[in-house]
C-alpha cells in the first residue's frame, strides 16, 4: 500500500505543471526499476535513464555527460565524444559543457525525465559541475526534470542545487490531522446523505473541509477544486447530477490527476439514471462533447478568457472520464443506503482503517488465550424475588 502511495505522489511531482526543470534527490521506498516501469508508463513525458557507474579516471558529471549523449543518434556529439576522449585536447571542460548545452538545446524535444542510476547519485557531483548542470536546463525549451535517488547510507551535506522530495508517508501523528476532503453535487435528493456523513465525521472528530464551510467570500474556486484533487483522502459523492457539473467534473480530473485512486477515495454511487454500462459512458462523453462545441461556438462571438478556460476543462473531463467509469464499474462501491445510514456509519469505519491502521487488530499473529478464548452463553436465573445468580453458564430466565 505504501508503494502505490509513493507511485502517485511521484506521478503528482512530474505531472504537476509547478514542478520546474531541476535537480532532485527522491527519497522513496521504490527502487530504480519501479520508479522506471512507472514513469514510462506516464503520458505527456519522455524518459532517459543515465546509468553511473564508478570511475577512477572521469569525474561523474563527465559521465552523466556522456551517458546522456549516447541516448541520441546525433553524429555532431559522436564527434565530441570523439574528441573528448581523445588526448589531443587540454579543454576538457568546454567540450562537456557544450556537448550539454546542444543536447539541452536542440535534441530535448518534450517535458522529460532523465533518471540517474547506479551507485552514484545527485550528490556526488561536485559543487561547480551541479551549477553547470543546473543552468544548462535553462537552455531547454521544455521542462527538463533530473531525478534520483539518495545512494548513501550517511546524511549528506545539502547542496542548493539539489532539491529534495520525501515520498514517503507522514507519521500517523500527522496524518491524524488531515482533512477529509468531500467531492459532491449540490442537490436537494441527497444533502441527507451529505448531512449523515458530515455528521458521521464530527461524531468520530475527523476533520474534513467541504465547500460550503471553507470556500469563503472571494476565495478562488479553481483553486479549492484543486486542492480537493490533491487531498489525501476523498469522499467522492457520484449522482447522476454530478456527471453534468463542469465543477465536480473538474474536481475528479484533479483527483486523479493526483493518482493513487484505490487507496484515497472512497466512493459513494447513486448514479440514479446512468446504469454501469458502455451506453451510460456514451451518453456522458456526449453530453461533454456538446458542451465543448457550445463554447466553440461562444468564440466565434469573441475570445474570452472564461470561455477557453472552460474548454481546458472538458478536455480534461473528456481525457479522464474513462478512468472514472472503470474505478465506477470494476471496483465495488458498496450499498449506498447502507454506506449513509447510521450516520454514515459504514463509510466512516472504512475511512478509519485508512486514518488509524494501527488500530486493526493484528489477527494474522494473534493466538488465543484462557483469557481471550471465547466463553459459552451465559443465562441468567431469577426465581421470584431470588437475587439473580449465573450457574454453570447456562439455565433459564424464569420471572414469576
Amino acid at each position: 500500500m505504501n508503494k502505490e502511495y509513493q507511485l502517485g505522489q511521484l506521478r503528482r511531482v512530474i505531472e504537476d505543471p509547478d514542478t520546474s526543470s531541476g535537480l532532485y534527490l527522491i527519497d522513496t521506498v521504490l527502487d530504480d526499476n519501479e520508479i522506471e516501469k512507472y514513469i514510462k508508463d506516464l503520458d505527456g513525458c519522455a524518459y532517459l535513464k543515465i546509468s553511473l557507474l564508478p570511475s577512477k579516471d572521469s569525474s561523474v558529471f563527465e559521465m552523466f555527460v556522456i551517458g546522456l549523449s549516447y541516448k541520441f543518434d546525433n553524429q555532431s556529439l559522436v564527434e565530441m565524444v570523439k574528441l573528448l576522449l581523445s588526448d589531443a585536447t587540454q579543454k576538457r571542460d568546454n567540450i562537456l559543457l557544450t556537448i550539454l548545452l546542444d543536447i539541452m538545446k536542440n535534441l530535448i524535444v518534450r517535458k522529460t525525465v532523465i533518471h540517474i542510476v547506479g551507485e552514484k547519485d545527485l550528490s556526488s557531483f561536485i559543487h561547480e559541475d551541479l551549477c553547470k548542470l543546473k543552468i544548462s536546463l535553462d537552455y531547454s525549451s521544455h521542462p527538463t526534470i533530473i531525478i534520483n535517488k539518495p545512494k548513501h547510507a550517511i546524511e549528506i551535506n545539502h547542496d542548493s542545487n539539489i532539491s529534495r522530495i520525501t515520498l514517503k508517508k507522514d507519521n500517523l501523528m500527522k496524518k491524524r490531522t488531515e482533512k477529509v476532503h468531500i467531492s459532491y453535487k449540490h442537490d436537494d435528493a441527497h444533502k441527507d446523505a451529505i448531512r449523515a456523513i458530515i455528521n458521521g465525521l464530527e461524531e468520530n472528530h475527523i476533520p474534513y473541509s467541504i465547500d460550503e464551510y471553507d470556500l469563503q467570500y472571494r476565495d478562488n474556486i479553481d483553486d479549492y477544486e484543486k486542492e480537493i484533487g490533491s487531498s489525501d483522502i476523498v469522499v467522492m459523492f457520484v449522482t447522476s447530477g454530478y456527471f453534468k457539473s463542469i465543477e465536480c467534473m473538474f474536481e475528479m480530473t484533479q483527483i486523479f490527476k493526483s493518482g493513487n485512486i484505490n487507496e484515497r477515495v472512497f466512493p459513494v454511487v447513486d448514479m440514479g439514471e446512468f446504469e454501469r454500462n458502455d451506453d451510460s459512458l456514451k451518453k456522458i462523453k456526449f453530453f461533454w462533447n456538446n458542451e465543448r462545441n457550445k463554447k466553440i461556438n461562444d468564440i466565434t462571438q469573441g475570445i474570452s478568457e472564461p470561455v477557453t478556460n472552460g474548454i481546458k476543462k472538458i478536455d480534461g473531463i473528456l481525457n479522464t472520464i474513462d478512468d472514472l467509469w472503470d474505478f465506477l464499474c470494476r471496483y465495488n462501491s458498496g450499498n449506498y443506503e447502507k454506506l449513509i445510514e447510521n450516520n454514515a456509519k459504514l463509510l466512516i469505519e472504512e475511512i478509519k482503517k485508512y486514518l488509524y491502521p494501527e488500530l486493526e487488530p493484528d489477527t494474522e499473529n494473534f493466538t488465543p488465550t484462557t483469557a481471550t478464548m471465547p466463553t459459552g452463553t451465559r443465562v441468567i436465573t431469577q426465581n421470584g424475588e431470588k437475587s439473580l445468580y449465573i450457574e454453570k453458564n447456562s439455565g433459564n430466565i424464569i420471572i414469576n
